[in-house]
């Protein structure tokens, strides 16, 4: 709008205004080896070998759009096509720029080589244990370019051999009560994107990302006691305690570069994570089921010293201190091979950090978020099934608010909706 009150186009930086296409050509191999020797009736010895091997290539194209030339008087917002067309284009007026850059692709990949050794046996009658010992050697890179270097003339290495050690004790109170132990030690490894640093958005609109070539493995240790009670018609209820150490947990950050916000990712030192679940599922009448469970877990992480952190204490990104799901489930059958299955499933997400705030700005938060969700199936013999699906029927707008550090109080900077999706499909089964 100018100062005359007539309406204008407001030409934004090119990086605002350019349209972005992907193209992923990615390849995935595995094998896997199992030999298992049975002791008796009840226990039993497994080894194991896996292999894996993952690549990727990606190439970004961006086109650009200077509008210098271009001054239309605009009646109509709603016309775009009055001043932004093809013959416009045509005579020079708007001038569209094709850019592929070196930096704009990167080719990854990873290389899994393990070993398993996994036994189960009772040493009493209500004890039974299970005890597994996994060996990993694993090979991870991601070729790119710096800004200005040739096509992938850098290569970052992430090379490691680590044990994982897994311990499950279930120990059966009588018939319908039993407590369950586990313990472990696992690995959050980089994804490909995490790692791969060239410059993406997730959606129009939204914050522009880069990965980070400097990331290294997260490693959580784990410990879980549960309780569980059976009922008859498959009714159940159980509570949960859990703990989790993580050592160099993966998070997502944000910063400032060139006066816009640029999101990308840290490790930091460690973390923890602890909290309660509870679970029931209950049969209501015939063929109908309720099932539901809610956890409250709090989190907390330790940061690097000296860095550019803008909170120095505060919880994990990306873990919601309240999750609750529900479903209701009817699934009457009609005769030997016809079944319907309809499926009313609710889920509750609770306010988490997005984004971890660095140099002064805040922390952006996703907001709460409700989504419901609805399936249905159908068997009409032995080969086919329908399937009818429909994701977020409640399309709820996903927000985000960041901290304002200087005043105590919060701004929204992101809002969208999803949108309810449908999909509908056909199987046939040999």
């Amino acid at each position: 709008l100018s100062c005359l009150g007539s309406l204008r186009l407001f030409k934004l930086n090119r990086q605002e205004t350019m349209r972005y296409f992907g193209s992923l050509d990615e390849e995935e191999w595995n094998a896997n080896l199992a030999m298992r020797w049975k002791w008796n009736d009840t226990s039993h010895l497994k080894l194991g070998f896996n292999y894996k091997d993952k690549n990727r290539d990606y190439n970004a194209t961006r086109f650009y759009y200077n509008l210098n030339k271009l001054n239309p008087v605009i009646t109509d917002i709603y016309n775009t096509d009055g001043f932004l067309n093809q013959q416009n284009i045509a005579d020079g007026q708007i001038v569209v720029q094709r850019v592929m850059q070196p930096k704009d692709s990167y080719r990854a990949g990873n290389e899994i080589y393990s070993a398993y050794l996994l036994t189960d046996f009772y040493p009493t009658e209500a004890l039974l244990v299970n005890l597994g010992l996994r060996y990993e050697m694993s090979k991870q890179w991601v070729r790119y370019a710096s800004d200005g270097g040739d096509w992938y003339s850098r290569r970052r290495n992430l090379d490691k051999n680590d044990l994982f050690p897994a311990l499950n004790l279930k120990y059966a109170v009588n018939p319908t009560n039993s407590i369950r132990f586990s313990a472990s030690r696992t690995v959050t490894r980089p994804s490909f994107i995490e790692m791969a640093p060239f410059l993406y958005q997730e959606s129009y609109g939204s914050a522009q990302i880069r990965g980070n070539e400097e990331l290294q493995n997260g490693y959580n240790y784990n410990f879980d006691l549960r309780y569980e009670r059976f009922g008859k018609d498959g009714d159940m209820l159980s509570v949960t305690g859990y703990f989790k150490y993580l050592d160099s947990p993966i998070e997502r950050i944000q910063d400032l570069q060139g006066g816009a916000t640029l999101h990308s990712f840290k490790n930091a030192d460690n973390g923890m994570a602890a909290g309660v679940e509870l679970e029931m599922r209950k049969r209501l009448v015939k063929d109908l089921r309720l099932g539901a469970n809610i956890s409250y877990m709090y989190t907390n992480v330790k940061l690097p010293q000296g860095g550019a952190y803008t909170n120095k204490e505060r919880s994990l990104q990306g873990a919601s201190p309240i999750l609750a799901n529900a479903d209701l489930t009817y699934s009457p059958r009609f005769g030997e091979d016809r079944q319907l299955n309809l499926a009313l499933l609710y889920n509750l997400q609770g306010s988490r950090i997005h984004a971890v705030g660095v140099s002064g700005l805040g922390d952006v938060r996703q907001q709460t978020l409700h989504t419901l969700n609805f399936s249905a199936g159908y068997s009409l013999n032995k080969h086919f099934n329908l399937k009818l699906q429909v994701n977020d029927l409640l399309n709820r707008d996903v927000i985000f608010k960041q901290d304002v550090p200087t005043t105590g109080q919060e701004m929204e900077v992101e809002r969208y909706r999803k949108g309810t999706n449908f999909e509908v499909g056909i199987s046939y089964n040999l």
